[in-house]
């Protein structure tokens, strides 16, 4: 459902969906669990241009060569699966062209 709920929140949500029983559908679960997942991890590295582009105001139109080699050097040290965030959508194709 959702990583971060309140429990409120959750119980809206499962109301919301009619997972609280009120019907005749089954009853609906809350499980809460740690978040520490092992077998996840997220890396942020600073790229100097983004950097000076943010503080000008500025977006980046597309992914800079330096940002693509520090992204294909930890995809490759990474060796398995990966997921990589883009803030745009324009990005996210730029990026996996780029790839």
């Amino acid at each position: 459902m959702t990583a971060t709920a309140t429990q409120r929140v959750a119980h809206e949500i499962a109301s919301f969906f009619a997972m609280n029983g009120d019907d005749d559908s089954d009853d609906a679960s809350i499980i809460r669990t740690n978040v520490y997942r092992p077998n996840l991890a997220l890396y942020v590295t600073p790229v100097q241009e983004a950097m000076e582009t943010q503080e000008q105001g500025q977006e980046l139109p597309e992914p800079s060569e330096e940002r693509l080699s520090i992204l294909r050097e930890r995809l490759m040290q990474r060796g398995g699966p990966a997921i990589v965030y883009c803030t745009r959508r324009k990005m996210t194709v730029a990026v996996a062209d780029a790839l």
